[in-house]
């Protein structure tokens, strides 16, 4: 009975499958279309042209590092302040315990002395 339900959804989702694998070969298709027409545009232009691309594409590159290094560095600085607030949650701790032990030391000796 499992095993005949299994071979129905099985049945079920091959068209499906195969539907995908279609639609992705179209895809690949289009997509090299694409590409071969972006090249032969690229090749139609003037050489001042393609050199002004290619800036173009090294300032968008350059402008993706920036951001790269931008994420990063926030990254990092919200490690650091973390790891500093939770040492001056601990500096306050003990400052907070040392003057608690201390005040209670000074009652003593005040009282001790009367």
């Amino acid at each position: 009975m499992i095993e005949q339900q299994a071979q129905e959804h099985v049945e079920e989702l091959s068209p499906v499958v195969e539907n995908v694998e279609e639609a992705e070969d179209v895809d690949s298709v289009e997509r090299q279309a694409q590409e071969e027409k972006c090249q032969a545009f690229e090749a139609e232009q003037p050489v001042e042209h393609r050199l002004k691309l290619k800036v173009v594409e090294s300032l968008e590159s350059k402008v993706d590092m920036v951001r790269d290094d931008q994420t990063y560095m926030k990254h990092e600085f919200n490690i650091f302040r973390r790891a500093f607030y939770k040492k001056m949650d601990e500096v306050v701790t003990s400052v907070n315990t040392s003057q608690t032990a201390l005040e209670t030391n000074l009652v003593r000796q005040f009282t001790e002395s009367q």
